[in-house]
């Protein structure tokens, strides 16, 4: 008897332990997976400086957003802007779908090469969109290659020919 409640106290007291530290545990085990997989904002960054380019990082919903489909069809699918971004640009879209899953999507094979899992995509996504503030879609935000912010675009309001001006000349 003496052992079962010896027992039944050890494990009340574990569990206690685990519920008390679960926010700092699931932390952990998120950066590990982070960091064994590879991190897509540094990846990004790092691309930028070997290739002496700007960053682009795009936040869409092409599954059920109408401006973020108008932003795609006019200024990303352009063929001005497919050729100016793989001459000038590491370009990271982050494309969240109904189901709440992220699909990332970059013209550099250090990013595009990332293994990540559906849940990490996500954390990443949800990161990097604090980060920067970003509270709709679409969104493109311009990074300088040491990371500065140094222009956004918000909504499908632009040609692709006006939108590669202010990204050439955003300093």
């Amino acid at each position: 008897m003496k052992m079962v409640k010896a027992i039944t106290i050890a494990m009340v007291a574990f569990a206690a332990a685990v519920a008390a530290n679960a926010g700092s545990i699931m932390s952990v085990v998120t950066d590990i997976k982070t960091k064994l997989s590879g991190d897509v904002y540094d990846t990004a960054l790092a691309a930028a400086k070997s290739g002496n380019k700007k960053v682009m990082l795009l936040f869409s919903g092409l599954e059920w957003c109408l401006p973020c489909q108008v932003f795609n069809k006019e200024v990303v699918k352009n063929a001005d802007f497919e050729k100016f971004a793989k001459d000038s640009l590491v370009f990271v879209e982050f494309d969240t779908k109904r189901d709440g899953t992220v699909d990332i999507t970059s013209n550099t094979p250090e990013v595009s090469n990332l293994d990540l899992f559906a849940e990490q995509r996500v954390i990443q996504k949800s990161s990097i969109q604090k980060k920067f503030g970003v509270l709709s879609v679409p969104c493109a935000i311009i990074l300088d290659k040491d990371g500065k912010e140094i222009f956004r675009q918000v909504g499908c309001g632009i040609t692709a020919e006006d939108f590669i001006d202010k990204v050439k000349n955003a300093k």
